[in-house]
């Protein structure tokens, strides 16, 4: 083994070291010649006597420690702050062989490098410490190359220096002190100078401090501090409040104090602020002085001892902010209310007349409203009151007296009826309302009235008053002169005379000692005269004794009637019951006029036998008949033995269903004018009957009544007082006044009676009944009211006989042109197999099999068209078909003979033809044969090709266009070989889906809608038998009675040859020649404010009745009967008008039509629904008939029907709308009309 050689290792120790390495691999590594692995065995310190293990640590007092390893690695770490020798190692290599040598490690301590400072600067303002710990401190910017931990060791402010200590060294500076401790953490505190400084002011503080590296090294700097002032707040006091008061001591002062540590700054910069409520003012020193805003919103709104406070903020001359506070105290504001006035008129009371008369005319209203002014600006609670005015006040001469003064509402009075009521609420709304009049001081003209409403409004501590001016105009009468045509309308009446032949009327007490039968027949006969004036009469007598019967059986004209009054004689005893019993057959009787006005006139000198009066039942039934017939009955007692309560029941109006009561005449000498006296007003309603006063004539509100009535010269004077009485002047009198009714009745030079209120003013002429030519009458009248103001003015009258008429209307006709008739017949060839005999072939040959059904035909129709065409009633273009032609007769396939040739039946297939091209005549075969070829005029003259024509399997056939039907129910038969569908009006009224052979197949109770209606027929046949007849015939007739559909029985048009029909218009055959159609126009009718009668037309027409009673028939056609609203009479007289022939059938059916839009107002419903037509329809069977009562303002409330609001009625002859009571109420029978078409309204 060799050993291994070990070389001295060298290395320098850094001051407060360590320094490291490893003696076998150093500059010049240790090494063993073998290769051996080398490692440190032991080593051993100069001046020490140990040899020391690897690993081992060597303290080496003063100077460090030591430590080598096996593996060479050594570390020496020096004692701090060593700078001295460092002994010699001397370490054993050896290579574990056992071979080994030596060598040394010299150590030296390297020199030491002095520290670097840097300067250090810090800032604060005047009122904040300065703090840095050590990591911030002086030294954190300082450096030590060799490591060194470095010290803060001195410290100089100045010519004031100090040792650092650990504890830490103060030293003061110019404007703080400053606390520093070694690790170079400090704490800077502004003293007294820095506090002196102002806001924004700086000032630096500098420091030497000097560091060191406890090597001896050391370095000096500085730490220089920068201070900013700061403002310093002042210490403020004095006198910082006031107090003032509203509308009181309005102004306070005082003085603030201040000490600012800042230098000038113990001051007040002057200033004047506002406040919220007043004005501040400061002086420099702190003096101020406080006025409040009196007058502000916001002050006088303060209630009683309410406060608030001013806060004001004043500012220092460092600005800083001081307040003033002021307490304002309220005091109670009185109420503000201000004054008003306001107009009214009587003019606007009932029965006033407005007006614009006078300059003092300003309104028309009762009533007023509006705001007066009240506030109060404390915003208390107000409570306002009116009070009476003090002046004397009255109404029609009646002191007015007040209640409710001292509240909301004051109410003058005239006893119990109230005048004038005002009211007012707390906010200063009132209303002013005249309910009546007040006199007025001045009587020749329209003056005013001031009434002077007090107001008082309080706060709940004080009270404010104010006025309430109410200008109260009057109303003065007015009269206008008014002048009225009156026609004297012609009105039919059919009159029932029930006359006591009793032997009593044989007493000789009646007109000058003749018997009472026979002044009971002259007044009749008078009576029967003047109906006679007013228009056609038909009369039929009763006489009754211990029993009753009619004389003759039919009602008579006027001459026939009054023979038979001449022919009774007196006999027997009475029996009521038994002459209304006779009463009731005799009304039944023929001979009556249907649109007169039906009247019973019941005579009697006596009262009935006991058993025979009119007892409840027999009322009941009696009163039943009036009203189901339209009947008015009157019931006279005549002499001294009648009695009135007898007469009760059987006085009664069956029109207007209200009770007339008996009247009895015990002079004979008034029987005649009592008789006339009851004879109605004509129901057209032309008798004028109205009061004095229209729009600008009255009495005015005061109220008045009539002074005069001058007629023909002569004036009648009235004196209202008591129950009146009328003196006469300026020649004989002509009239009378009763003191009951307080009515003057004169007769006047012209024969018309004027029956004159003279309270009211209403009024009733009634002009002389023969007028025959154009007269005049008239009066004049003078008007008085409370206030004694005179008016007076004129009425005259235009008379003249109102128009009626007998009107038939005719139709008018135009010739339809035979070309435009026939529908358009379409032929289908079609292939169900593919064959060369087919020479025609399509494009959808073999795509359904066989033809056999309705969806075949549709498929290849629609198909070949390109459109949706099968069931529009559209032709098909004309390259779709083979072959088109007209069909004006379905009668095809049957044998038949021509001249001489006999053709037998298509038994072949109707697909033999022979080939062609399109556009071209057809001649032969099989389609030739089925539309009867060769015969004049068959449908096969029109055939010819469109896209072609040959040979097929299978033929389809459609028929297009238009037929005109009357409305009804039909039966249909269809013979045909095979398969069929007819549609008629949008529906299939025929078919048969399939194939058969010849077979006749009946359709009954088809429905079929009157005018123009669509129709197709598809008939389809695939070889064989082909046969194709229609025949129709209404429902209601025998077989025997069907006809081919054809052009001979029935209008048949093309799809775009039918012609357009106006309203009025329908097609109907010419009667002088078959197959001849006519366009037929009807008229529209309306007739005159008299009683017409208006026959319609053949056609369809529309008659308006017009005014009157009216009788219509409409003849054949569907006709609309129309009514306006001035055709109706008044709910006191209703207009009658009867529908001779009214068709009950739907209207699509050619029934008639009720057009009552025009006279209904106020209607409402939509569609088929009733709406509210139930308030203005009610429907009564009478015997055969329909009375249809109508109430043109619907009165009828919810429905309910109420005799007195009828205005119109209308009888349908021979009609039951209850279709045998199925339809028992109103609501149904409107639904059913309406459903039907038959009723128009809106």
């Amino acid at each position: 083994n060799t050993p291994p050689v070990a070389t001295d290792n060298a290395n320098t120790v850094p001051i407060n070291g360590p320094a490291s390495g490893n003696v076998l691999t150093d500059a010049t590594p240790d090494s063993d010649p073998d290769g051996n692995p080398l490692s440190v065995a032991s080593f051993t310190v100069a001046g020490r006597p140990e040899t020391f293990a690897p690993g081992q640590t060597v303290t080496l007092t003063g100077v460090g420690t030591l430590v080598i390893a096996a593996n060479g690695d050594y570390t020496f770490t020096p004692a701090p702050n060593y700078a001295g020798a460092i002994p010699v190692v001397t370490y054993t290599l050896s290579d574990g062989l056992g071979g080994t040598d030596t060598a040394t490690l010299s150590l030296t301590m390297g020199s030491n490098t002095p520290p670097v400072a840097l300067a250090d600067t810090g800032s604060t303002d005047q009122n904040t410490a300065l703090t840095h710990n050590a990591p911030t401190g002086v030294i954190s910017n300082d450096s030590d190359v060799d490591g060194n931990t470095l010290q803060v060791t001195h410290i100089a402010a100045g010519s004031t220096t100090a040792d650092v200590t650990s504890g830490g060294t103060a030293i003061g500076g110019n404007f703080g002190n400053l606390l520093i401790n070694p690790d170079g953490s400090y704490t800077y505190t502004p003293d007294a100078a820095a506090k002196a400084l102002t806001q924004g002011q700086s000032a630096t503080d500098v420091f030497t401090y000097t560091i060191a590296d406890g090597n001896g090294g050391t370095a000096t700097t500085t730490l220089s501090i920068d201070v900013t002032g700061k403002n310093d707040a002042p210490i403020t006091g004095g006198v910082a409040t006031g107090n003032v008061t509203e509308d009181g001591v309005t102004t306070a002062s005082g003085a603030l104090t201040i000490s600012d540590a800042d230098a000038g700054q113990s001051s007040f910069v002057p200033q004047t602020i506002t406040g919220t409520y007043g004005t501040l003012t400061l002086q420099a020193g702190g003096s101020w002085s406080y006025s409040l805003n009196n007058a502000d919103a916001s002050v006088q709104g303060l209630k009683q001892d309410q406060q608030v406070v001013d806060h004001i903020n004043v500012t220092t001359a460092d600005g800083t902010l001081k307040e003033v506070a002021i307490t304002i105290t309220g005091t109670n504001d009185i109420p503000v209310v201000g004054n008003a006035t306001v107009n009214v008129s009587e003019e606007g009371l009932t029965g006033s007349i407005a007006d614009t008369s006078g300059t003092l005319d300003t309104t028309n209203l009762t009533t007023t409203s509006g705001t007066i002014g009240v506030s109060d600006t404390d915003g208390n609670t107000l409570v306002a009151t009116l009070t009476a005015p003090t002046t004397s006040l009255s109404s029609g001469g009646v002191e007015i007296t007040w209640s409710g003064s001292g509240t909301h509402t004051l109410v003058g009075s005239a006893g119990t009826t109230e005048i004038v009521r005002a009211t007012i609420a707390d906010n200063g709304n009132y209303t002013v309302k005249l309910s009546g009049p007040l006199d007025h001081p001045v009587t020749t003209s329209e003056d005013t009235l001031s009434l002077a409403l007090g107001i008082k409004v309080s706060d709940g501590i004080t009270t404010t008053t104010s006025t309430l001016t109410v200008i109260v105009e009057d109303d003065a009468p007015i009269a206008s002169n008014v002048s009225q045509n009156i026609a004297v309308a012609t009105v039919d009446t059919n009159l029932l005379i029930i006359l006591d032949n009793s032997g009593s009327m044989n007493t000789s007490d009646g007109v000058d000692g003749t018997t009472r039968l026979k002044s009971a027949v002259e007044a009749l006969k008078q009576l029967i005269n003047r109906y006679d004036d007013f228009g056609e009469v038909r009369v039929r007598i009763v006489t009754f004794n211990s029993k009753a019967s009619a004389l003759g059986t039919t009602w008579t004209d006027v001459d026939i009637a009054k023979d038979q009054l001449t022919l009774v004689t007196p006999t027997g005893t009475t029996n009521y019951d038994s002459a209304i019993t006779a009463g009731q057959s005799a009304f039944a009787s023929t001979g009556k006029l249907a649109s007169g006005q039906n009247l019973v006139y019941f005579l009697s000198d006596g009262q009935p036998n006991p058993g025979t009066e009119i007892g409840t039942a027999d009322e009941t039934a009696w009163k039943s008949f009036l009203q189901s017939n339209n009947v008015t009955s009157y019931a006279l007692g005549m002499g001294t033995g009648a009695a009135q309560s007898p007469l009760d029941p059987i006085a009664y109006d069956g029109v207007t269903q209200t009770n007339l009561n008996g009247q009895v005449i015990t002079d004979f000498n008034n029987l005649s004018s009592a008789l006339q006296t009851t004879i109605p007003q004509p129901a057209s309603g032309e008798l004028l009957s109205g009061g004095l006063f229209g729009s600008t004539t009255g009495f005015g509100a005061d109220g008045g009544n009539i002074r005069a009535i001058t007629v023909d010269g002569v004036t009648y004077n009235y004196d209202a007082t008591a129950n009146g009485s009328v003196t006469v002047t300026g020649g004989a009198s002509h009239g009378t006044y009763s003191t009951t009714t307080h009515q003057l009745t004169i007769t006047t030079a012209a024969g018309g009676t004027l029956v004159v209120n003279m309270n009211t003013g209403s009024y009733t002429y009634t002009p002389i009944a023969t007028v025959s030519t154009a007269l005049k009458d008239g009066f004049s009248f003078v008007l008085v009211d409370k206030d004694g103001d005179l008016a007076g003015a004129d009425v005259a009258f235009d008379i003249s006989r109102a128009a009626s008429s007998v009107i038939n209307l005719s139709s008018t006709t135009t010739v339809i042109d035979s070309s435009k008739l026939g529908l358009t017949g379409e032929y289908y060839g079609y292939n169900e197999t593919t064959s060369a005999t087919n020479t025609s072939t399509h494009a959808d040959d073999t795509t359904l099999g066989n033809l056999d059904h309705v969806s075949d035909m549709v498929s290849i129709i629609d198909g070949r068209s390109g459109e949706t065409l099968v069931g529009t009633y559209d032709a098909a273009p004309a390259s779709s078909a083979d072959a088109t032609f007209s069909a004006d007769k379905i009668d095809y396939g049957f044998g038949y003979t021509t001249g001489t040739t006999t053709v037998g039946a298509v038994n072949g297939n109707l697909g033999a033809n022979p080939t062609l091209g399109a556009d071209l005549a057809v001649n032969s075969g099989a389609l030739y044969n089925f539309l009867r070829g060769g015969t004049v005029g068959s449908d096969a003259s029109t055939l010819s090709t469109t896209s072609g024509l040959g040979n097929t399997t299978d033929s389809g056939i459609r028929l297009v266009g238009l037929i005109n039907l009357n409305g009804g129910t039909y039966d249909i038969r269809v013979t045909a070989d095979d398969g069929f569908r007819l549609n008629i009006g949008d529906q299939t009224v025929a078919m048969f889906d399939n194939i058969q052979s010849p077979t006749a197949r009946t359709y009954t109770g088809v429905s079929l809608a009157a005018g123009l209606q669509p129709i197709e027929v598809l008939y389809w046949e695939q070889g064989g038998n082909a046969r194709l007849r229609i025949e129709v015939k209404l429902s209601s007739e025998p077989d025997t009675s069907y006809k081919t559909l054809g052009t001979d029985d029935f209008a048949l048009f093309s799809p775009t040859s039918a012609p357009v029909l106006g309203d009025l218009q329908d097609i109907t055959e010419d009667s002088t020649q078959n197959g001849q159609w006519l366009v037929r126009t009807g008229q529209e009718q309306t007739g005159t404010s008299g009683n017409d009668q208006i026959t319609g037309s053949d056609g369809q027409d529309i008659i308006t009745g017009g005014a009157g009673n009216d009788t219509l028939t409409g003849g054949l056609g569907s006709d609309t009967f129309k009514w306006t609203l001035g055709d109706a009479g008044t709910t006191t007289k209703p207009a009658l008008d009867a529908i001779t022939d009214f068709n009950k059938a739907s209207e699509s059916l050619g029934g008639d039509v009720l057009d009552l839009r025009d006279l209904l107002q106020g209607e409402s419903h939509t569609g088929t629904a009733v709406g509210n037509l139930g308030s203005y329809l009610h429907f009564e069977k009478s015997g055969s008939d329909t009375v249809v009562h109508v109430s043109t303002n619907g009165g009828y409330t919810g429905g309910t029907f109420t005799a007195v609001a009828t205005d119109q009625k209308v009888v349908l002859q021979g009609v039951d709308l209850t279709n045998g009571g199925a339809l028992a109420t109103d609501s149904q029978i409107i639904q059913d009309l309406l459903t039907k078409g038959k009723l128009s309204a809106d």
